[in-house]
């Protein structure tokens, strides 16, 4: 569709010839938005592709509103494009841009879309090469009846030393006998960097909704992750953030597992921040007459840079099971510490609120987290903290630490030198130490820079 204005003549009722170069800026901006090539539903799996594979580098594909039906083994993305459709919607129906797979419903390794790089595409002098796939708009939908291996709603193996940005807006991701979104990497030279998903539905999905390993910089923002029979994300080896994103009633089946119940689990992450999240329904409870195995709204195992924070954490009716296996937080780590921290969240009908290990699965509990105070509403966790190792204070070498100013009179940290608590009063930092301080002349006695207390 091109954009034509209509231009009255110079002169007409006043009309000056700024008008016009002004609509004609207008037509060119626009006109330019619309550049990109079009291919409308009806078209085989064959002609589909071959309009992608005809989309130059940096080019969109927009298709039509209806039922497209990609190649055998996934309609392939092998370059720099933007592939559009006319909208999402998170039921089944006639509405917007849908994509199933080819083949015999509930086939073994028939992906929707797979990110495969062409060597064209790396090409070049450097060592190390990147091409970047967006996809918006668009309805992923496998008809899956059971778990098949292998058929993804969308996936992305690396090698080769190639990295890929993989950004996904409003797509739902539905009924695939696989994960919704499979994405594996090394953490090094191959790997999704910076990949961004947002406004994503990946649901009832066979698999995990969304699965990611050996990548970085790795974010998910107003995702809705629900009813997987898995995970509703699983990361491994990944950097990693969810912001204000859904989590509800997944890991259906144990059996298919990764020998671990929850529903968003993150091992060995270098950074993962949940912020604004709600998890429901995953205490193990069956509801609807259907039984969910995943008895942890968040593992976190071995992840630094780990946050956890203004979050919400509830099991609805019927009444929540009340086991240790009914965990909101469970924290683990094989080694002897892993810094985080767990700020404010809230609970409801939740057994055990934040728990830092048990000791049997793990030999050691999340020693460095720092956990604060949490919010729930009246019996909203029956324990609260278990195997925490307390509240957490910032722990640095006296050496680095500065003169504050009177201004910050309060701040404290946790002398790792001579292992106590220091706090500045405004004009010299004093240990702190339990009891009420003795004055004199209306100020604290002090001895060896420590306040003297009776305890």
């Amino acid at each position: 569709m091109t954009l034509a204005l209509i231009k009255p003549a110079v002169g007409t009722t006043g009309w000056g010839s700024d008008m016009n170069n002004n609509l004609s800026s207008i037509e060119s901006a626009v006109n330019g938005l619309e550049t990109g090539s079009f291919l409308g539903a009806g078209a085989t799996g064959a002609q589909l592709q071959s309009a992608v594979d005809a989309v130059p580098r940096g080019g969109v594909l927009r298709l039509g509103t209806g039922t497209f039906v990609v190649p055998a083994g996934g309609l392939v993305i092998s370059k720099s494009i933007v592939l559009e459709g006319t909208g999402s919607m998170f039921r089944y129906d006639a509405h917007g841009t849908v994509l199933t797979p080819a083949g015999a419903r509930n086939a073994t390794d028939q992906p929707i879309i797979s990110i495969v790089p062409s060597e064209s595409e790396m090409a070049g002098d450097s060592s190390f090469h990147s091409m970047t796939a967006s996809l918006r708009n668009l309805n992923l939908f496998g008809n899956g009846e059971r778990f098949a291996a292998g058929s993804y709603g969308v996936v992305c193996n690396l090698s080769n030393t190639t990295t890929v940005n993989l950004h996904m807006e409003h797509c739902t991701i539905k009924l695939c006998c696989d994960d919704g979104v499979h994405i594996t990497g090394d953490g090094g030279a191959n790997a999704v960097v910076g990949g961004e998903f947002n406004g994503v539905d990946a649901t009832y999905n066979w698999g995990h909704g969304l699965y990611i390993t050996g990548s970085t910089v790795v974010k998910a923002t107003s995702c809705f992750l629900v009813g997987n029979w898995k995970f509703g994300a699983y990361a491994v080896s990944t950097g990693i953030r969810f912001d204000n994103c859904t989590f509800e009633s997944n890991s259906k089946n144990m059996a298919v597992s990764e020998s671990v119940d929850a529903q968003l689990c993150a091992f060995d992450c270098n950074v993962m921040n949940v912020t604004g999240c709600h998890f429901e329904n995953f205490d193990g409870a069956t509801r609807a007459g259907v039984a969910y195995y995943g008895r942890k709204a968040i593992h976190a195992h071995g992840c630094t840079g780990l946050l956890i924070q203004g979050s919400v954490f509830i099991n609805g009716p019927p009444a929540p099971v009340t086991s240790d296996n009914n965990i909101a937080i469970y924290l683990t780590t094989d080694g002897s510490g892993t810094p985080g921290m767990v700020a404010a969240n809230y609970f409801q009908g939740c057994y055990i609120g934040v728990c830092c290990g048990d000791g049997t699965i793990y030999p050691r509990s999340m020693a460095a987290a720092h956990v604060f105070e949490q919010q729930s509403s009246p019996g909203g966790c029956t324990v609260p903290f278990l195997s925490c190792q307390g509240t957490g204070f910032t722990r640095i070498n006296p050496d680095f630490v500065q003169m504050s100013t009177a201004s910050a009179e309060g701040m404290h940290y946790w002398d790792t030198t001579n292992h106590r608590l220091m706090v500045w009063d405004g004009s010299a930092w004093f240990t702190a130490t339990l009891g009420e301080p003795v004055y004199y002349n209306d100020e604290p006695v002090t001895y060896n820079d420590s306040i003297v207390c009776i305890n």
